[in-house]
């Protein structure tokens, strides 16, 4: 799978890191959701600069995750984004 060997080459120091809501149990949208979501939370990605592949949070090495969470908390933890809320 593409994303296995995307996620193996993430460098936490020089990833981008973006974040969305969507069915947390399934965050690339691969299998048809029933009509209403059943688990609808914050999914996770990163890639290497200039790639094409984001990489769920979920499917890289505990390191690499735990290094991108901490580099970009103002980014990724809640709520982040909102006026006032600090790191």
């Amino acid at each position: 799978m593409a994303c296995d060997r995307a996620g193996l080459e993430i460098d936490p120091e020089t990833a981008e890191v973006h974040w969305e809501y969507g069915e947390v149990g399934d965050p690339y949208g691969v299998y048809p959701l029933p009509d209403w979501p059943e688990c609808v939370g914050r999914n996770y990605f990163a890639r290497s600069p200039g790639r094409d592949v984001w990489v769920s949070f979920d499917d890289l090495p505990d390191a690499v995750r735990d290094a991108l969470f901490e580099k970009h908390k103002s980014r990724l933890r809640f709520p982040a984004g909102l006026p006032g809320w600090e790191s």
